[in-house]
């Protein structure tokens, strides 16, 4: 270990475990990096949008729902980097087996790029700040060569631009808190005992001084571009996405904001966008470990509650996996705490905080009060009530005069989640008369059975296949 604070290794050794590590001959040759991710990357590309060409009525079925698995817990794990962040000390076994989870916000991190000479913080800051720009040569470099590898075949095999960009967008919105971590960490500083202030992710480099200024400079330019340029774009899409939804091309094009969550609530993906930010943000200005870790968990905290009263996922199995994660994520912060070395100056700060937050439950109380009155008493809300009842009469009305094809097709397409909706409302209802039963009209088949397949609209009626 050499330079200031001895975070560093010679060139040719690694950093691992606390100690250097010499490279071996094939981490220091360029197979490793960067022709493996050169040549690695195309093929991920094309089975990105080999997989990503359903349109809006396959987007509940259960397959898609494994991209929903991938992301929550990749966005799991790159929270755990988040609290890791946070500048304190814990044992050897825990930080090792945190430490693991690394690759889930640094990819490149697997292909050893110190061992090529990105040793220096300052080059290995420039180049995971142009992660989006390397990932984005690579789509384009792949979308170019299909449509030459078109003209070449005569042809139409080329990639579609719209699918290009939806798989392009869905990486960054999948990174997005990555992104936002490596923008925000050269603003993520300590107070070191000999009165300096040094970079957490690289005690050899002294804030506010000397080498640190260009490293700022990209930090902003990274803000700049990629979080709020990001979250720009796809709030935009967002919001327009009412007025050209029936464009297949805007569908195809942005279909990674939506096809994860239920319909109406794609405006869920703009949380994830903003627990990105903020559980990084509060680096900046919060510099005991512990505030920050408090900062970090009342989004985490916040976020659960958002996911609770929505239930923003398609597949109700992935709302309680993501309930799951954060409140793992939630118990590993407070445990993380137990690492904290006391400090008397924040006790006053913690009181008042713990203050508030007791009288918060009491506070919301009356609110909840007049809403629950005010629900039954007020014209206004008795007209939304009424009018939402219209809209549930209407569906329903429409549900029972379907033709049994119909219904069978509806059927089969219902997510779980759905058919628990249509369960509640049933159950809204009054009883009915048992003596009331439902008789087929008689053009249609008594002795149907329904037989549900993986695919949405693939029907079985009376051992007829349609």
């Amino acid at each position: 270990l050499v330079d200031r604070a001895c975070a560093q290794c010679e060139l040719g050794f690694i950093i691992v475990d606390d100690g250097c590590v010499a490279c071996t001959p094939f981490e220091r040759s360029a197979i490793l990096f960067p022709i493996i991710p050169l040549t690695v990357g195309p093929a991920i590309v094309v089975g990105m949008y080999m997989t990503s060409r359903q349109d809006v009525q396959y987007w509940k079925h259960w397959r898609n729902g494994i991209s929903g698995v991938g992301f929550v817990v990749l966005n799991h794990y790159q929270m755990v980097n988040i609290l890791r962040s946070v500048g304190i000390t814990t044992p050897t076994v825990l930080e090792n087996t945190l430490s693991v989870w690394k690759v889930a916000s640094d990819v490149l991190s697997v292909f050893k790029p110190p061992c090529m000479g990105f040793s220096n913080y300052m080059h290995s800051l420039t180049m995971k700040a142009l992660g989006p720009v390397i990932v984005f040569v690579i789509f384009l470099g792949t979308y170019a060569g299909s449509h030459v590898l078109a003209l070449r075949l005569g042809k139409a095999c080329g990639m579609k631009r719209a699918l290009v960009l939806n798989a392009y967008f869905s990486v960054m919105f999948s990174f997005f808190a990555s992104i936002a971590q490596v923008s925000f960490v050269v603003m993520n500083c300590a107070r070191n005992p000999s009165a300096k202030w040094t970079l957490l992710a690289d005690r050899s480099v002294i804030c506010f001084e000397g080498d640190w200024m260009p490293m700022l400079v990209v930090g902003i330019l990274s803000i700049l571009f990629w979080c709020l340029g990001f979250g720009a774009l796809f709030s935009r899409a967002i919001y327009v996405a009412p007025r050209y939804w029936d464009n297949l091309g805007f569908r195809m094009r942005w279909k990674f904001l939506f096809i994860k969550f239920r319909t109406g609530l794609g405006w869920f993906s703009m949380t994830i966008v903003v627990k990105g930010v903020m559980t990084n943000i509060g680096f900046i200005f919060l510099s005991d470990p512990l505030m920050q870790i408090y900062w970090t968990l009342m989004w985490l905290a916040l976020y659960l509650g958002l996911v609770g009263i929505f239930k923003p996922w398609r597949l109700m199995a992935i709302n309680i996996l993501d309930l799951c994660s954060h409140l793992c994520l939630v118990f590993l912060g407070f445990m993380l705490t137990w690492y904290i070395e006391q400090n008397a100056a924040m006790d006053s700060i913690v009181s008042v905080l713990s203050i508030l937050v007791s009288f918060l439950t009491l506070c919301a109380s009356v609110p909840t009060v007049l809403h629950m009155a005010a629900s039954q008493k007020l014209g206004r809300f008795t007209k939304q009530k009424a009018a939402a009842m219209e809209e549930v009469r209407l569906a329903l009305a429409f549900l029972t005069s379907m033709d049994l094809l119909k219904y069978q097709s509806l059927m089969g397409s219902l997510t779980d989640f759905e058919v628990g909706a249509f369960l509640a409302a049933a159950r809204a209802v009054p009883a009915r008369d048992p003596t009331d039963t439902f008789a087929p009209a008689d053009d249609e088949p008594k002795d149907a059975v329904v037989v549900v397949t993986d695919d949405p609209v693939d029907i079985i009626v009376s051992g007829t296949h349609l």
